[in-house]
């Protein structure tokens, strides 16, 4: 169970019994990622971050094996890599997708566009605007009455305090200019109506000790 001011894995990964066939990410992909990791490594930032987005457009839906039966897909595995940038990578990665992702996100809200706010999290989740396509979906599900899917999105907009040293793994977006205390709020809200006594009190106390105000 994630705590109020934590996040959630990612919703695309998979443990499968070893009788399962999936669409594993062919060799040329596994080339241009190794590519990436050598980019980062040497701050070639403009290089990395136009191959990880080459790698999301071409191979996005095929699985990287994380373990021996546990996959990601190359897209979240993408995201992954961008939402660890430094911050000066970042802004370069921003700076190309921004404009595209601000309009999807823009007419999605005002046409109450599920699709449209969809394809910023699945295309620019690191842009400046996945954070708010995550909150605006995470209110339509509520309205829906998906408290699952409201949890999820929401949970994604909390960020998470990687140890040094350690490697990301769940998918969150890295910052957010949103009131932190109206999203854990909502997440409080949704173990409420799903009738979860122990978990609203844990995430009201949490609440608490995060925004005593």
């Amino acid at each position: 169970v994630a705590q109020i001011g934590g996040g959630v894995e990612s919703a695309s990964q998979y443990e499968l019994s070893d009788d399962v066939e999936v669409d594993l990410a062919n060799g040329t992909a596994r080339v241009y990622l190794d590519r990436v990791d050598q980019y980062l490594a040497d701050a070639q930032w403009d290089d990395a971050v136009q191959t990880l987005r080459q790698v999301m457009e071409e191979w996005g839906d095929q699985l990287l094996a994380v373990t021996d039966q546990r996959y990601v897909s190359v897209r979240d595995y993408c995201h992954l890599q961008l939402v660890s940038l430094p911050p000066q990578a970042l802004s370069l990665y921003r700076s190309r997708v921004d404009p595209l992702a601000q309009a999807w996100y823009e007419r999605g809200m005002a046409g109450r566009d599920r699709r449209l706010l969809s394809k910023v999290v699945e295309e620019a989740f690191a842009s400046s605007w996945g954070d708010d396509a995550l909150a605006g979906l995470g209110e339509m599900a509520l309205e829906s009455g998906d408290h699952a899917a409201a949890r999820a999105y929401w949970e994604k907009v909390v960020p998470l305090e990687i140890p040094e040293g350690q490697t990301r793994t769940s998918l969150t977006v890295p910052d957010t200019d949103l009131d932190l205390a109206a999203i854990r709020a909502r997440l409080v809200l949704v173990s409420v109506l799903e009738g979860s006594r122990a978990r609203t009190e844990a995430e009201l106390q949490g609440l608490s000790r995060l925004h005593p105000g």
